[in-house]
């Protein structure tokens, strides 16, 4: 079985998103697809993470298992931060591998059936505030209680993040509205509610 994997250094090797325009700042690649993940598969999942402003699939379609990797761009970077905790999640039946989108070249010439999806074509989640103004803890605390399975750590590395750069005071409104989805959460994963609430600036 082929596998796309990609370096710990957080850079692609892999597909260029088939537009000049992409804004790598904001956009992640993602490998490892399952063939039987479709875009709105990929889209439902990453939109918990913030707005997605454009969508590249691709599949390898002469392999045995068509294997898949896309290109996700947020409309802003902070969703793009979150992105990148959730390799090893699990999207229907295959771990993710997430990676920022430098725009390189595939160096894989077996991948074809490229498509791309404007954010008008993707059903992008409402969210009560902006990703900048959300704590990563609060979205990896709403993609567990929705029922997808991240990797073991992921919701300690983002309250960790969320600690490590004093998220303002902002945030504490998105943190208080998913308090107690985290206290819900307490007995599955041992995380208690005031992981959601980070110090703030001084």
């Amino acid at each position: 079985m082929e596998q796309v994997t990609s370096n710990n250094s957080n850079v692609s090797t892999s597909v260029d998103a088939s537009t000049t325009t992409t804004d790598y700042s904001r956009s992640v690649l993602v490998t490892n697809i399952s063939p039987s993940a479709s875009n709105k598969t990929v889209a439902d999942f990453f939109a918990f993470c913030g707005n997605i402003s454009g969508l590249t699939m691709r599949s390898q379609s002469n392999s045995a298992d068509n294997v898949q990797e896309a290109v996700i761009e947020f409309s802003q970077e902070a969703a793009t931060k979150t992105a990148l905790l959730l390799t090893n999640a699990l999207i229907i039946d295959r771990p993710i591998t997430v990676t920022r989108y430098t725009g390189e070249t595939s160096s894989n010439p077996h991948y074809e059936n490229t498509r791309s999806y404007t954010e008008a074509e993707i059903e992008n989640k409402p969210h009560d505030l902006p990703a900048s103004q959300r704590s990563q803890t609060s979205v990896i605390a709403s993609i567990l209680a929705a029922g997808y399975q991240l990797a073991a750590g992921t919701l300690e590395s983002a309250r960790t993040y969320d600690e490590k750069y004093s998220v303002s005071n902002q945030i504490y409104a998105g943190a208080a509205t998913a308090k107690k989805t985290v206290s819900d959460l307490d007995q599955q994963y041992q995380v208690s509610a005031t992981a959601l609430l980070v110090q703030s600036c001084n």
